[in-house]
């Protein structure tokens, strides 16, 4: 489970309330900036803020990995005043993840900008992200051929095509294999395939039977 605080800079607020705005001299709105504060050593690689108002998404902008010396943070720009802004959170796979509120687990806030409040005192309801976020590092492999037939990615020997004649290999390190396809008395299929992070590559591999020779005299 990755819980994620957002903290305050400045004011002295809880460290799990998520301000800290500047005025934006040219237009006269504001920006947010949110600083994510890890509990484990999960990252926010692939999560992002998303504003809504009255249900429409106004802006989606991803979390920005820091560095060591720097915070993970991510801005939401051009906030104008008494305005309801519905803040969630979305992981890579674009779906919302649940806010822990005290006892609550609601799927966003709202922040609203009150006219004549300084920015820098707004209160923002302390929260946690509560999600297992999973950043993909393999990828997977989808063969349609024959049943029954063995198939080997660099020489090892994978598994058997299923009797609806799929394969599915998940957890596959990223990178090109060296494919063999075979069954007896069927010809062996060879081929290359590229896997990809967070992808599933399909493999048409279709075998055909061999042929028959036979040599011998006819009296």
């Amino acid at each position: 489970m990755l819980l994620v605080g957002l903290m305050l800079t400045g004011c002295g607020k809880s460290p799990t309330s998520p301000i800290n705005g500047e005025p934006d001299p040219y237009h006269g709105k504001w920006g947010v900036t949110f600083y994510p504060v890890y509990t484990d050593a999960s990252s926010t690689a692939g999560i992002k803020l998303r504003v809504t108002v009255d249900g429409e998404v106004i802006q989606s902008l991803p979390v920005e990995q820091g560095g060591a010396s720097n915070p993970d943070s991510v801005t939401v720009i051009a906030l104008e005043r008494d305005v309801n802004y519905d803040i969630s959170f979305l992981d890579m796979e674009g779906k919302v993840i649940q806010l822990k509120l005290g006892t609550e687990l609601k799927s966003f806030f709202t922040l609203r900008l009150a006219d004549g409040v300084n920015v820098e005192e707004v209160e923002v309801p302390a929260f946690e992200l509560q999600a297992k976020v999973v950043i993909p590092t393999t990828g997977s492999l989808l063969f349609y051929s024959t049943p029954g037939a063995s198939v080997f990615l660099d020489g090892q020997n994978k598994g058997m095509v299923q009797t609806d004649g799929t394969l599915l290999l998940e957890g596959l390190e990223p990178k090109v294999y060296a494919v063999e396809v075979n069954k007896q008395g069927c010809e062996n299929w060879t081929g290359q395939v590229v896997v990809k992070v967070g992808e599933t590559a399909r493999v048409d591999a279709p075998l055909v039977q061999k042929k028959s020779v036979f040599e011998g005299f006819v009296n």
